[in-house]
Order: structure tokens, then sequence, then C-alpha cells
């Protein structure tokens, strides 16, 4: 079996990391496209595993993040849309100036908004807007969502309906708005199984049944006991061990595919989650079942 794994541009040494636990599978890693670099004896592939790749035009029998999926978890506004018409839970929204502002005369806007552009990461490009003055003079967000005084952050990895993991955002400043590394404010801590938190990781599958996408990370944070969805990631960055973490998933899935000729079915909708042995990937569960948690 040839398998092919695609990657956009900012994105190296997680990707490589993650193909370097899939050798054994023959795998091999291009970079926007650019087939140059493959080896002379690469066959068209029969699995395409896409890493927030949209733009290369390839097909292949088993596609593992269709473009289509990769294009919906990249555009904020689209997936912000679907979100809210599952009934999934995110910051009030606003999607567009006129609505904003018709909102504001009826006194049902309540200031700060966090204005975003339609493409965005890592907290970079925010806009805040502390009055209608504010949001008449932002020429560069394209949605407006409530400011929510987040006590926790997290992402959540998840895995054709299964979760691989989950992370805190640990600011060094929680009262700065965004809490990421690429601001300097923040890093992932990751979460021991027996702490992760039911709610967060059922609505982080919630959200990823909603826009139907093979594998992602969902970005969820937390006032008190209510949880918001702020984005999918189709190409998170990853430590080593999330690497280690995705290489043993994409093993499950070669495995699968191999076995079934197919993909598999996403893990179904729990209706409630108590501990992590509801909604972990198959086979990280053996893994913790055999050698406990400290796997």
């Amino acid at each position: 079996m040839n398998i092919l794994f695609l990657r956009k541009r900012g994105s190296k040494s997680t990707c490589e990391g993650i193909v370097g636990r899939l050798r054994k599978h023959n795998v091999q890693c291009v970079l926007d496209g650019q087939f140059d670099e493959l080896d002379e004896t690469c066959e068209a592939p029969n699995v395409l595993i896409r890493w927030n790749d949209a733009q290369t035009e390839l097909n292949a029998p088993f596609e593992i993040n269709t473009a289509d999926m990769v294009r919906l978890m990249n555009n904020k506004i689209e997936t912000r849309r679907i979100l809210i018409e599952n009934n999934i839970s995110v910051p009030k929204t606003y999607f567009s100036k006129d609505e904003a502002k018709n909102e504001i005369l009826n006194g049902q806007v309540n200031f700060p908004l966090i204005g975003r552009r339609t493409h965005h990461s890592q907290g970079r490009h925010m806009k805040i807007i502390y009055s209608k003055k504010d949001l008449r003079r932002d020429a560069s967000s394209t949605y407006w969502s409530e400011y929510v005084p987040k006590d926790r952050e997290f992402r959540v990895f998840v895995f054709f309906g299964y979760i691989l993991g989950i992370c805190e955002k640990i600011p060094s400043d929680p009262e700065v708005i965004a809490w990421n590394n690429s601001v300097g404010n923040g890093i992932f801590e990751t979460m021991k199984r027996e702490n992760f938190p039911p709610d967060v990781a059922l609505l982080a599958l919630k959200a990823v049944h909603a826009l139907n996408v093979d594998f992602g990370a969902v970005d969820i944070m937390s006032c008190g006991d209510n949880h918001y969805v702020l984005e999918l990631n189709s190409g998170p960055t990853c430590s080593e061990y999330r690497q280690f973490l995705f290489g043993k998933a994409f093993k499950w899935l070669i495995k699968r595919i191999e076995n079934e000729a197919g993909k598999p079915n996403y893990l179904s909708l729990p209706e409630r989650v108590i501990t992590y042995k509801d909604i972990l990937l198959p086979s990280l569960l053996k893994k913790v079942e055999r050698y406990g948690n400290g796997y």
C-alpha cells in the first residue's frame, strides 16, 4: 500500500515527526505539492493524508481529511455557522457589522467584541472592539464574537470520532485575551487521561461530528461550567508526545483500511462521557490497559 502524506508549509517538524513513526508503512511526505521531493519509485497513492493541505490536486481511493474538509476547518466563519446550526455552544457571534450595529441599537451587545478574520490562527490579527466607534473602524475583521471571560482553555485532538488526547493552555498572564505561545502568552500542557474533563471531550466530539471531518484539533474555552468551541485546526502543531499519538492513530487507520478495504466509521457520538475509556482511540486504549496510564 502506497501512502502519501501532504503537508502545508509551516508544519515541518510536526509532520516529519509523525511520518517518522510510520516508516515501516513506507509513507512519503510532500510539502505544498512539490512532488519532485518524492522517491522516483513512488506510485500513485492508495491512501492520501492531508495535514492542512487543501491546494494539492491529487486523488486517491482513500483520502483522509479531504481538501473540502481542510478548507472547511480553515474557514472560521463557515465553521462557526455550522456549529451554530447544530446547536454547538460557541461565543455569541455577529457575521456582519450591520448585524452587530442593530444589536447595539437594541442594547443586546456586550462589549468588548473580538474581531477575527475568516482565516486566522494562533491568536494573531485579533481586534478588541470596545465601542461602536471601534467596530466602525475595524477594516480587517470579517466576524465578531462577544468576549467570554474564560478561566480555562483546551485543545482536544480528535481522530475519526475518538479522542487521542487533551491539552490545557496555561497562560503566563490570564488577563490577556489570547492564550497563545505565538503571542508570548501560553503553553500547552498534556492532561493525564484520568483528568480529561468529560463535558469538554463530549463538546469536541459534537463539533467534529457536526463538521464531518476525519481528524483535527478542537479549541474550547471554559467559563465555570460553561464551555464554548472556538475553532477547529486541520494541522495543529504537535509536541513529540502528540506526534507519537498521531503516529499510533495513523497506524491504526492504515491497518483498518488494509483489513476492511475502507475507511473506518466514526465512533458513534455518545450521549455522555464518563471516563476516557469511553472515547479513547481503541489502539491507545489497548496499550493503556496493557501497560498502564504511563503509556
